[in-house]
């Protein structure tokens, strides 16, 4: 936990409090391939946001997941996270511009690679691309290297590329959609439904 709260520490103490709030709401619906067929998954998060007058934006990340399918007749086992995210985008040339996310977060009822049930730390790199097509309407990939810190224990270590839109239905609604591919220690693909609200 004080690693997530040092990430968002270092990017408020970089610049003056100046700029918007919001937060940004996904589903997420994954599916597991090759081995992991039938390891299917769907998740919630809710991520608060304050994006500062220098372009930099700090959100902190909560999610829940849960396994599809039951065990003994019962639902299977909630896992969650929270992490913490910065983000700055440059312009490239007109409508294109590039960022980089970095985070920093927690993974609550884990599994480490001797089948335990446990909580471990880990970090995420995305670059992302963005192409603003009209004022409204923008299409973006990215690509998320994510693994754990202790990767003798804990095997995290996943490459996320996603391709999708996001349309701006007023000034402080935007919703989106993405498709997503992930390898690594797990295999899988799926979609994303995202609602970020401006305040």
């Amino acid at each position: 936990m004080k690693k997530i709260l040092a990430i968002l520490a270092l990017a408020v103490s970089s610049t003056a409090f100046a700029g918007g709030a919001g937060v940004t709401t996904e589903f997420e619906s994954e599916y597991g391939k090759g081995q992991y067929n039938g390891q299917d998954s769907n998740s919630i998060s809710v991520a608060p946001y304050y994006k500062f007058d220098n372009g930099i934006k700090a959100d902190v990340k909560f999610e829940g997941s849960r396994d599809r399918g039951t065990v003994n007749g019962d639902n299977k086992s909630i896992d969650g996270l929270i992490e913490a995210r910065v983000r700055k985008d440059y312009n490239v040339y007109g409508p294109l511009s590039a960022g980089l996310r970095l985070g920093i977060g927690e993974k609550f009822n884990g599994e480490n690679k001797a089948g335990q049930t446990v909580d471990f730390g880990y970090y995420t790199v995305e670059p992302i691309l963005t192409y603003k097509a009209t004022d409204a309407l923008s299409f973006n990939t990215s690509y998320r290297y994510r693994n754990a810190f202790n990767t003798s224990n804990y095997a995290y270590k996943t490459n996320t590329v996603k391709v999708g839109a996001a349309y701006k239905l007023t000034k402080e609604d935007e919703i989106g959609a993405k498709y997503f591919e992930k390898y690594g220690d797990f295999r899988s693909n799926g979609f994303e439904l995202v609602y970020s609200r401006g305040f």
